[in-house]
């Protein structure tokens, strides 16, 4: 098996940094081809030769890496992440995130959320009694 030149490993590069930078828009391989100046099965065979894996799976691998980022760290659903990341379908989102990580997305983020967590209109009690809100008062 014959490894690629230098000119070509780096138009490879760009190619997964193309796909680092897009993966919440919907990236195709003719397009992902295109970038770089190859037909694309020709990029295909380049892409997985070099990186041990198609460019379809690095994508998927992509999104559901910072899917799990936005599982721990973020507020938004696992339907808003799902479609942050770029999947068009919940299920297939939470099928291929389970079959990455062992988990279903929101049990991934109960075991994994290192923080505090407040429902997102949580207003806290003395913050209304400081400034009056909600209360009416009779002069």
């Amino acid at each position: 098996m014959k490894l690629a030149s230098a000119a070509t490993k780096q138009l490879l590069w760009q190619a997964r940094q193309y796909i680092d930078g897009t993966y919440a828009d919907q990236v195709e391989l003719p397009q992902l081809a295109e970038q770089i100046g190859f037909s694309q099965y020709h990029f295909l065979r380049l892409f997985q030769r070099n990186f041990a894996i198609t460019p379809r799976q690095y994508l998927i691998h992509r999104r559901i890496e910072r899917a799990r980022e936005l599982l721990v760290a973020s507020d938004l659903s696992v339907t808003e992440v799902c479609f942050a990341v770029g999947f068009q379908s919940l299920g297939s989102f939470s099928s291929l995130f389970q079959r990455s990580t062992g988990h279903a997305p929101s049990h991934y983020r109960r075991r994994n959320f290192q923080g505090f967590s407040l429902p997102r209109r949580f207003v806290p009690s003395c913050y209304l009694t400081i400034f009056g809100i909600g209360l009416s008062y009779k002069h």
